[in-house]
C-alpha cells in the first residue's frame, strides 16, 4: 500500500556553485561518506550529487515532515544495488518517523540531464491484514455493509 509519495527537481548548477563555494564543510553537512565518494569519481560530480540532493527531498516530501523535527540530511542516503539500482537507506530521526508510519519499503528513481536531477519516491507499507472495504456474503449470514465475517487475511 502506498504510503507517501514524493517528488524534487533540483538545478545540477547550484549545486555546483554551493560546492565551490563551500566545498567539505557542505558535502560533510549534506551528504554521507559513501555518496560523496560515489559522487566525487564521476566527471560531472554535480550531477548525482544533486540527483542525491533530490532524493533527499523527495524523501522528506513523502514523509511529510521536511527538514524539521530533529532530521538530518545525512538521515537519508542513497546508494546502488550491484546493478546500479538506487536504493534508499533511512538512519537516524528520519528512521524512527518512518517506521512510526509504517513504512516497509522505499522506491527511488532518479535521473539527470545537463542542468537538472530529478528524483522521485514512493514510500510503501504492508497490505493491511484485512479487508474492510469487502462486503460480507449472503453465505455467511451477513447482510450489506462491512462486517468482520467479510474481512479476510492477506497472506505475506
Amino acid at each position: 500500500m502506498i504510503k507517501g509519495i514524493g517528488i524534487d527537481l533540483v538545478k545540477s548548477s547550484r549545486v555546483q556553485a554551493i560546492v565551490e563555494r563551500w566545498g567539505e564543510a557542505f558535502l560533510g553537512r549534506v551528504f554521507t561518506p559513501s555518496e560523496i565518494s560515489y559522487c566525487l569519481k564521476r566527471k560531472k560530480s554535480h550531477q548525482p550529487l544533486s540527483a542525491r540532493f533530490a532524493v533527499k527531498e523527495a524523501v522528506l516530501k513523502a514523509l511529510g515532515i521536511g527538514v524539521r523535527m530533529g532530521i538530518r540530511w545525512k538521515d537519508i542516503e542513497t546508494t546502488n544495488d550491484p546493478l546500479g539500482k538506487p536504493v534508499v537507506r533511512l538512519s537516524g530521526q528520519t528512521q524512527r518517523i518512518a517506521e512510526g508510519k509504517q513504512v516497509t519499503d522505499i522506491l527511488v528513481t532518479l535521473s539527470h540531464e545537463e542542468d537538472y536531477s530529478i528524483a522521485q519516491v514512493v514510500l510503501l507499507t504492508a497490505f493491511p491484514l484485512t479487508r474492510p472495504f469487502e462486503t460480507p456474503s449472503p453465505a455467511s449470514g451477513g447482510g450489506q455493509g462491512r462486517g468482520q465475517e467479510g474481512s479476510r487475511e492477506v497472506s505475506r
